[in-house]
Order: C-alpha cells, then structure tokens, then sequence
C-alpha cells in the first residue's frame, strides 16, 4: 500500500484533515473533517450528508467528556490527533470492523429527527420470506408547516407494537393537533425486512453503506440495496390507496424502518438484525397527484433510534440474570430500595405491599 500511496478502500498514504476550533474552545471539543471525496463507505464516519466533508467517529463514548479528562490544555488534541492516526490505519487496512466483536451498527448520533421502538419485538418479526408491518405511531413534528424535514423541521416518534391494516377508509390513523411549536398526534410506522435470495438463502447486507439518504428516492434505492425494495414499493402503494380522498392541510410524518442483515451480529446483540429507521413527511391537500408533495424528491431524513425500555431490555444492558416475578413485602428504607434495584434490572414486581405510612426517613 505504502509503495502505491493508497489502500485497495481509497485511504491515502498521506491524508489532509481539517480541525476546527469553536469560538468557546476549550469549552467545546475540537472537530475534525477528512476531505471531500474521502471513502464514506467505511463504518466510523458520522451521518453527515454527503455534500459535507466526512467526520471520524474517534473514540467510543462522547468526544467532548474525552476531550475534558485532559483539563483543557492541549494534551486533548494531542489525545485526539493520535485517535485520529489510529482510526486513518485501521481504515486503511480495512480493520475498522473487528467480526469478532460484531458489526458496527451506523451511526446515527447527532441528527435532528429521534424515533423509539421496541427494537427486539421488531428483530422477532424478520423471518426470511421477506415483507413488512405497519404499526400504529405517535409524533411530535417541530417546526412551521411549511419547513422540511432536512432543513427546519424535526420530528420524535413513538412507534407502538400495535399491527394495524393499511386499508382505505381506516382515517383514523392519522391525526394531528396544533402546539406551541409544532403539531402532535397519530401516524404509522413500517418495518421493512429483506426477501430471501432466488436460491432460496437470506439476503445478507454485508458492505458497509454511509447514511446519504436525504429523499424519498434515495430511501427507494437504499430499501433495494438491503434487499428490502420489494416490501417498501408494497407500502407505499398501500399507503396512496388508503389515504385517497383523505385531506389535510398539515404534513404527517410516517417512520420507515429498514432492516438489514448483517454477515454477524451486532455489537452488544445476539441478533444480526440491524434496525435503519428514516421519517419522510405526507401531504394530503386536496388536488394531489400523490401523499408526497415533491414526488420522488420529498427529503427524506435518517433518524436516532432508541429502544423502548421493557424488562429485556434492562437485563441485557445491565448484565444481571433474567428472574422470575417477584412480590415485594415491606418497602421501609430497605424494601423500597430492593423494590428499585431490582426494577432497574429488569425483574417483574407483580405486587407491592405495605401497610404502613410513607415518612421521611423511608427515602433516606
């Protein structure tokens, strides 16, 4: 590679990057940009759009808390440039991705947009035939009306576990009301799981995409890259047939959750199912010609995901063992902060009792 001047993956031998300093620096962490046409098909690169230069993920936890520990002198950016020369050599030589370890899920940190999901209910329904689910769905759009979602506008959604039936003339799952800052109210949400393969074998996603999505046809192509094009193109029809001859004024954001099959499974997972969630809003005014005001063009905008907490959850994240129902008798000083820990570990507590007073001296 050194004779070359670049790896097979397009790493340079000399690489130029730019680092950033805020106007509050040291208070803030320095940045650090690779150049414009840097690979971007490499895990470790934050979800910036593709006409940004590329950013390094440099260490695993937040930069500014590891910038910090240094106590705002310039051993953090000594600190962070040796991360950076560290990253740049594992990128060359294709070692960003320890299998062992897992597949390094896309980073979505830092964007506008945040959806929860009950993640594990969602894997659980991937098989290999391929398909999707509609679910029913919460939201809180911020922003004007008029504003969109990769440039003014950002939403949050609750996706439930709720399956429901796209058919035309169930209105009742779109809804909205007007806030201080925006609208809230009821949407759908679709998971969407690859087919399997002409030979009959799982569709395995195994090269590593950058998040460039920002419209609806770039989400049309990124559905067929993951296997998932057919099940989508169902959705979306399904999606214009139920909503005919429905109006309203202000746009409703539906989540579109993609999953993508890894060759192994994820860090801190079991499963090789990785969940790619995306938002893209509806406009139902009358005198349409489709639910997306700009067609194929309508942005389209990746978001954070967050799972759901629920009691296999917390007993993955906290590492204790999975226990049975528990009843709790006494919650005195001692008993309520059982009652708490065990609850934080993810244990069902089916009943709570005690017949005493709560007083002062229970919550010390």
């Amino acid at each position: 590679m050194k004779v070359d001047g670049v790896s097979p993956n397009g790493v340079q031998q000399h690489e130029t990057t730019t680092v950033v300093l805020d106007a509050d620096y040291p208070w803030s962490t320095p940045t650090f940009y690779l150049r414009s046409d840097f690979p971007r098909d490499l895990p470790h690169l934050q979800p910036d759009p593709s006409g940004t230069p590329p950013r390094p993920c440099l260490v695993d936890a937040d930069q500014r808390e590891y910038f910090f520990q240094f106590g705002l002198i310039e051993a953090g950016i000594f600190h962070l440039i040796q991360q950076l020369v560290l990253w740049l050599q594992h990128a060359a030589e294709g070692n960003l991705i320890d299998s062992e370890q897992g597949w390094e899920p896309t980073l979505r940190h830092n964007l506008a947009s945040l959806l929860m999901i009950d993640a594990e209910t969602c894997r659980a329904m991937v098989d290999r035939r391929g398909g999707f689910r509609v679910f029913r769905s919460w939201f809180y759009r911020l922003g004007p009306d008029d504003a969109s979602l990769t440039n003014g506008a950002s939403v949050m959604l609750h996706v439930g576990t709720e399956i429901i039936p796209l058919k035309r003339g169930n209105m009742n799952l779109l809804g909205f009301r007007r806030n201080v800052n925006g609208t809230s109210g009821n949407t759908v949400g679709c998971l969407v799981w690859p087919d399997k393969q002409p030979d009959g074998t799982p569709f395995i996603s195994d090269r590593y995409m950058p998040e460039t999505v920002t419209t609806l046809a770039d989400l049309r192509q990124r559905a067929d890259e993951l296997g998932c094009g057919r099940g989508f193109r169902d959705f979306l029809d399904l999606l214009e047939q139920c909503f005919q001859g429905y109006f309203l004024e202000q746009p409703i954001p539906i989540s579109v959750i993609l999953c993508a099959r890894r060759p192994c499974h994820l860090i801190g997972s079991s499963s090789q199912i990785e969940l790619l969630p995306y938002v893209v809003d509806i406009s139902l005014k009358q005198n349409r010609s489709s639910v997306f005001a700009a067609a194929e063009n309508e942005p389209a905008s990746p978001t954070m995901q967050l799972d759901v907490v629920n009691p296999a959850l917390i007993t993955r994240v906290t590492g204790t063992s999975a226990a049975g129902p528990i009843t709790l008798l006494g919650c005195g000083s001692v008993g309520s902060k059982l009652g708490m820990h065990l609850a934080r570990s993810g244990v069902e507590i089916h009943v709570i009792s005690d017949r005493g007073v709560l007083l002062p001296h229970n919550l010390i």
